[in-house]
């Protein structure tokens, strides 16, 4: 290295530690307070007592049982605020609250298990006005399911205004904020990609790439709709619930038709498991379209069937890597990895 860049090197490291030193100093010297600071809402998960037998709740969830209701009761604070609301997690129940004999809040009032009519878990903000001070406030969850119980997170029920209730919500979703991100993403960076190759005619896994972007563009979507960040862009909660079941429903057609792209000599066996699935799919679509058999219950007959490809997808890899006809697939191979990274 000649003297030039020594001294160049130098001088960027002293420019550095004065740099350092001087915001070290700086954050010694007093100064006002300019921190934006977001307020949470209050807990109010204790004091709950079962309308019925007045028992007193302690645990942090509650199952209700098939077709049963649960009438819980809570004395108000002697001032509400203007804008105060309660905040609580509803798992699919026909959720009413009244305040005396007034009902203020009602939600979930047809079957969850009806076609177009699925509310899935979300937050209800139940509104209190400043007249409710000091009353007794009545939740009543009916479980319209017969066949599942279903839980009650008493922990999850909050008081504070609509603003610091939606904060606390998308606080506590932060790290699946950052996850749907990462993959849209990624995503769309494969997608481009992808048009890029198309664009310039370049024949080389054009189309792998494109199913790999259009896979995590799905997942992305995945991620929103089924999480709870959902209800910050959909009103109709029938939507939400359809469009998380359906992304789902579609991740194992863009992972069988990347590996048609990738392990070539399989393509005809790949194409006819993606046919297989394709009319379990519309079966199952078909019996919940006509509320025989609803979404919800056929989740583990897609699982089994994604076993399935998984199976095959693997067998179909360590085949065409043993015969050494394709080149993609040694990358499948963990064994292979590990074998160049030692040479």
């Amino acid at each position: 290295m000649d003297k030039e860049s020594k001294a160049g090197r130098a001088a960027l490291l002293a420019l550095a530690a004065l740099m350092a030193i001087l915001l070290a100093v700086g954050c010694l010297i007093p100064t006002e307070n300019v921190r934006v600071r977001f307020a949470r809402p209050l807990d109010y998960s204790g004091g709950w007592y079962d309308a019925d037998t007045g028992r007193f709740y302690r645990e942090r969830a509650i199952l209700v049982q098939p077709g049963q209701t649960l009438r819980l009761t809570h004395r108000l604070p002697a001032t509400i605020g203007q804008g105060t609301c309660l905040c609580l997690r509803n798992a699919g129940f026909h959720l009413t609250a009244m305040v005396g004999n007034c009902t203020i809040y009602e939600m979930g009032y047809s079957s969850p298990l009806v076609f177009g009519r699925e509310l899935g878990r979300v937050w209800c903000q139940i509104p209190l006005g400043t007249q409710y001070g000091g009353h007794t406030v009545n939740l009543i969850l009916q479980n319209k399911d017969e066949q599942d119980a279903r839980r009650f997170d008493l922990y999850s029920v909050t008081m504070g205004t609509s603003n610091e209730v939606d904060f606390s919500i998308l606080s506590t979703n932060f790290a699946a904020i950052v996850e749907s991100g990462a993959v849209l993403l990624i995503a769309l960076m494969l997608c481009v990609y992808a048009f890029l190759l198309f664009r310039y005619h370049v024949p080389a896994y054009r189309y792998a790439i494109l199913y790999l972007g259009l896979l995590a563009l799905d997942c992305g979507l995945w991620f929103i709709s089924d999480g709870e960040l959902a209800q910050f862009f959909f009103d109709d909660a029938s939507f939400r619930y359809q469009l998380s079941y359906f992304a789902f429903l579609s991740v194992p057609v863009f992972v069988v038709l990347f590996f048609r792209e990738i392990v070539m000599e399989y393509r005809r066996l790949l194409t006819r498991v993606l046919l297989g699935y394709a009319v379990l799919a519309a079966v199952l679509l078909g019996l919940y379209a006509a509320n025989l058999v609803h979404i919800s219950r056929s989740v583990s007959v897609i699982h089994l069937y994604m076993m399935f490809i998984i199976f095959v997808l693997l067998g179909a890899c360590v085949q065409a890597y043993r015969t050494k006809r394709c080149a993609a697939t040694r990358g499948c191979c963990f064994s292979k990895k590990i074998e160049n990274f030692c040479k």
